[in-house]
């Protein structure tokens, strides 16, 4: 009776636990409304890779292919990357009655929160203490460097890291009954979101495999169903892996060396950043070697050093990879701080509420509740993004306004600079060169031709399969393709003008907006071009006759 008690008062605390995280994650950021007009919350480029892509699966049915707007208009370029994240988004999607730009990044945040419940259930299979007591740093997946993950993109890594943690609950599990039947689909699964962290589990099986042997518990038995679990996952990757490597390893050939800490102006986290939890964490670091030796915790201790090892990998070739495994490292590294807890706290007492007390009170200093200078706590981020009702009018325009080969061009704005919300158009898109428009701002200047980028995904190359195991790159074709050039804005179908203009700061906003309107009226001024479209934001313009003089 007694265990049943405990057992419900678990499944409760993990449900409350389970709510919070969305609360603070997705409802903070979604400004706690799961439904939008238009893309809310979406800053990198990446977030409209992984929304564009939904929207090309859900029109055509299948990623065989990739959209031409997507790839510089070529049509036979293959789907190259991982598909699980558009698939179960769209099938969410579908499911629920929600926009898929809606939940595609409902989906990252809800594999987070449910990450915290997956930690403890791992390390509550070896101690339901040590589990209590590890939950509340969980929390600091939603802290200030790992929110980077959302509002960075990083959204096939998030979930990918999610599935390691249940390939890591199967495998711990995998003497009970077709448990390893689990395993492989898990597997199989962090490989079809994000191949990079697969990369990183194999690293972390050969750890395993280690420490099993030097234990003597690597016996047949466990090499059986791990190998059986190993062909299961490689059944179910075959058709990606194949692409990924005829393609992407070509493209992008694994290069090992010393790399430095540059991502970019992504932030990054580090271990300091769990200020004085990082005290609790070296203890349990140290205490936990000695579980290891005994043949304790083997599975979530193994897991928390090879994550921090690998999570350090930048310094040995894995660049930003690395980077994207400290996302989780509170969830990772939770076994090393709830140990060393439990260590002081079993000295102290021996009442099974003082260790829920504890726990309590470190999810209220998490939360944030009480706000101390050295307790790590999650963050609110307000971020509506870069998109608004107004621009996704604009960009939705053409979708069923025009002709499907029709080509749109855009005049340069900073919040193009993530240039792939501009594939929302679903029409082959342009866009002026920034340094270029800039340069005609301050000359005063409007040419016909003008410095052009036609935008696009050229991740492995834009390969097409020319055989069942023979790919392709269009970036070998003959001649040479050239995707940023002098063109003529009077070739275009469409010419999209913002009114309000947004580049650097006020006074520079304010003068590229009135240069705007004066080269639209300059448009306007020649028969063939007509508006077609306009609000409060922007323009668009039509040219019934492309080619012809138009400035």
């Amino acid at each position: 009776m007694m265990k049943v008690k405990k057992d419900t008062i678990n499944a409760a605390i993990l449900l409350v636990f389970f709510t919070l995280m969305l609360w603070i994650g997705i409802g903070s950021y979604y400004d706690f409304r799961i439904s939008h007009e238009s893309p809310f919350g979406y800053g990198a480029s990446d977030s409209y890779q992984y929304q564009v892509r939904i929207e090309g699966i859900k029109e055509v049915g299948n990623y065989r292919y990739e959209q031409p707007y997507v790839v510089r208009g070529y049509e036979d370029v293959n789907g190259f990357y991982p598909p699980g994240m558009y698939h179960l988004a769209l099938g969410l999607s579908y499911a629920g009655g929600l926009e898929a730009y809606d939940m595609i990044l409902f989906l990252p945040f809800f594999m987070t929160a449910l990450a915290s419940l997956l930690i403890f259930l791992i390390i509550n299979r070896h101690s339901r203490k040590i589990a209590i007591l590890s939950l509340p740093i969980t929390i600091l997946l939603f802290s200030e460097k790992a929110f980077v993950a959302y509002t960075f993109a990083s959204w096939a890594s998030v979930i990918a890291q999610l599935f390691i943690l249940a390939a890591i609950f199967a495998l711990d599990n995998i003497d009970k009954r077709n448990m390893y039947i689990l395993f492989g689909i898990f597997v199989s699964a962090v490989m079809m979101f994000h191949t990079s962290e697969g990369i990183f589990f194999a690293l972390f099986m050969v750890l395993y495999l280690i420490v099993m042997l030097l234990q003597k518990r690597l016996d047949k038995d466990l090499i059986i169903k791990i190998v059986k679990a190993a062909i299961i996952s490689i059944i179910l990757c075959a058709y990606f892996l194949v692409i990924f490597q005829l393609t992407w390893s070509k493209a992008t050939p694994p290069h090992f060396g010393t790399s430095t800490t540059n991502w970019g102006n992504t932030p990054i986290f580090y271990l300091t950043d769990f200020k004085i939890a990082l005290a609790f964490i070296i203890a349990g670091m140290a205490i936990s070697l000695f579980f290891i030796y005994k043949g304790k915790f083997t599975v979530p201790i193994i897991l928390g050093f090879s994550m921090i090892i690998l999570a350090y990998g930048n310094y040995i070739g894995f660049t930003f990879r690395s980077f994207q495994l400290r996302f989780f490292w509170p969830a990772y590294l939770a076994i090393f701080a709830g140990i060393a807890i439990y260590f002081v706290l079993k000295y102290i007492t021996k009442n099974d509420i003082a260790y829920y007390g504890v726990a309590a009170l470190l999810a209220i200093l998490f939360f944030g509740l009480i706000n101390l200078s050295l307790i790590p706590s999650a963050v609110k981020v307000d971020n509506s993004g870069s998109s608004d009702p107004l621009r996704w009018e604009v960009l939705t325009y053409f979708r069923n306004n025009t002709d499907p080969k029709a080509t749109v061009y855009f005049v340069y704005n900073d919040v193009y600079g993530q240039k792939a919300i501009l594939r929302n158009t679903e029409r082959i898109h342009y866009i002026t060169i920034g340094k270029y428009y800039i340069g005609s701002l301050i000359n005063g200047t409007l040419e016909r031709y003008q410095y052009i980028e036609q935008p696009g995904d050229g991740g492995n190359g834009m390969a097409y399969r020319t055989g069942v195991f023979e790919f392709k790159s269009h970036y070998e074709d003959e001649p040479k393709p050239v995707f940023d050039k002098y063109m003529d804005i009077c070739s275009f179908d469409y010419i999209v003008i913002d009114k309000v203009n947004y580049i650097g700061d006020r006074q520079a906003t304010i003068a590229s907006s009135e240069y705007n309107k004066k080269f639209a009226e300059t448009l306007l001024k020649h028969s063939q071009m007509k508006i077609v479209f306009q609000n409060d934001l922007s323009v668009i313009i039509k040219n019934n006759n492309p080619g012809e003089a138009c400035v």
